[in-house]
């Protein structure tokens, strides 16, 4: 799960999240004060940035952070997939496909004249390709999805 870099919370919002999930709640605050090595009043307010103060906290505690998105204190950074037969352009404003070149690879075919532009490129599944795997296939050059018509 990959949390959005500019999320924050308070420990305020921490504490009007508390449920009947009590011991597994205190668990998670107790942890959190000793983070921030401040038990006053005051850090309730303390904005926290999830990368600037809490991501090794949490990197250490994986319930914790399932607990604080279950909770709407951290938002999830959605992941962008591509799939097979989705049209691309490269800088020049060519145009190609992606498609399968087996049960396991693909690459990008030139829509103009059915050239690849590199070689395939293993993939983990065909209908959730990553921009990793894109950036592989494009060889680190920019590649920019053409939007669906419908």
């Amino acid at each position: 799960m990959k949390i959005k870099p500019d999320s924050t919370f308070t420990i305020q919002q921490v504490l009007d999240a508390k449920t009947d999930e009590c011991d597994e709640f205190y668990t998670y605050l107790g942890k959190f004060v000793e983070l921030l090595h401040d038990q006053s009043l005051q850090a309730k307010a303390r904005t926290m940035q999830y990368y600037n103060t809490c991501k090794p906290f949490f990197d250490n505690n994986p319930r914790a952070l399932r607990w604080m998105v279950d909770k709407g204190l951290l938002e999830v950074e959605k992941e962008v997939t591509y799939r097979v037969g989705q049209r691309f352009t490269d800088k020049f404003g060519e145009e190609y496909m992606l498609i399968a070149a087996d049960h396991s690879s693909c690459l990008f075919i030139k829509c103009s004249n059915g050239n690849r532009w590199d070689n395939r490129v293993e993939v983990d599944d065909l209908n959730k390709i990553t921009q990793k795997e894109i950036n592989k296939m494009s060889a680190d050059n920019v590649f920019t999805l053409i939007p669906d018509k419908s």
